[in-house]
């Protein structure tokens, strides 16, 4: 399964900016790339995520469609990502099949003991890692946190939100199966930025 995740974003990879991110990300180490657009139109994300998947499929990468099961399915993308107030994995797994990649998402500790318990998840997205808000601060993992949960589960960790590339190491060192991001990627120059998390990534395999 994927250890290094580009996730796009309305604010932070705008339609104009994207196909640019996109040529650059894959020609990188990054081996999956999750669509994740809230504010688009269903056609226009249906059109976005076709074009997606034939250049995914040339450039070998996994594609995740964020939320929309539906999506995922028409566009025959490898699998889908679910939140706790999206469709439930249940009925994802019954729509996508065996063969799919599911992801489901805990944005806190409940949630986490909740996702671990689920059968036949692919991977936890943990989230967030950290955060500048005080509003996110009672629901930060951090370091310790995603130690916690990944001597809970046999289920692959991912880890997500406001990861740092210095971060990537120390996440990985805690038995965390990959990450997945986005801003940190973006800052400077992204072809080296890839570089330096595949780099990280490619250390702990040989552990």
């Amino acid at each position: 399964m994927f250890k290094f995740c580009f996730v796009t974003d309305d604010k932070l990879t705008p339609l104009s900016k994207l196909d640019n991110y996109l040529k650059i990300i894959f020609e990188s180490k990054v081996d999956c790339i999750q669509l994740r657009f809230k504010n688009l139109k269903t056609i226009d994300l249906y059109n976005l995520g076709k074009d997606l998947k034939k250049d995914c499929v040339k450039f070998k990468k996994t594609l995740i469609v964020n939320d929309r099961v539906d999506i995922a399915i028409s566009i025959n993308a490898h699998g889908a990502h679910v939140g706790m107030d999206d469709l439930p994995y249940e009925q994802a797994r019954k729509m996508l099949g065996k063969k799919s990649i599911i992801g489901v998402s805990a944005s806190n500790k409940d949630e986490f003991a909740k996702v671990k318990r689920l059968k036949g998840v692919d991977y936890i997205g943990v989230s967030a890692f950290s955060s500048n808000t005080k509003k996110e601060m009672k629901n930060y993992f951090g370091l310790t946190g995603l130690k916690k949960c990944a001597k809970a589960t046999k289920i692959p960790l991912i880890a997500i939100g406001g990861i740092k590339i210095s971060d990537v190491n120390s996440i990985l060192k805690q038995k965390v199966h990959g990450v997945a991001m986005i801003s940190s990627l973006l800052k400077g120059d992204i072809k080296h930025n890839c570089m330096e998390v595949s780099k990280f990534i490619k250390s702990h395999e040989k552990i």
